[in-house]
């Protein structure tokens, strides 16, 4: 299932998303191009105005002015993975 959506029309939280990459950035361990930390990987396009997260069952993608994209196939993983981005974030 992918799911588009724009901020507001779901409960994806891409302000959140945005500061676990950062978490990812200053605390992962970079390699094969992205920054790999807590279950979680993540990247940038070329100019930083696209943020990538994923893990093993859900990508999210966060475009300038915090339009995103997800695709999971399951709510459970989505959920799994809004608990990972939280928990990145207060670690």
């Amino acid at each position: 299932m992918a799911l588009f959506a724009y901020r507001g029309h779901s409960d994806i939280d891409t302000h959140l998303a945005v500061e676990a990459f950062q978490k990812l950035r200053e605390h992962g361990e970079y390699r094969d191009g992205e920054y790999h930390l807590e279950g979680l990987k993540g990247s940038t396009d070329f100019d930083g105005y696209t943020v990538f997260i994923h893990d093993d069952k859900v990508d999210l993608t966060v475009y300038y002015k915090h339009r995103f994209k997800l695709d999971y196939q399951r709510e459970e993983d989505l959920e799994l993975f809004k608990r990972k981005l939280k928990e990145v974030v207060e670690h």
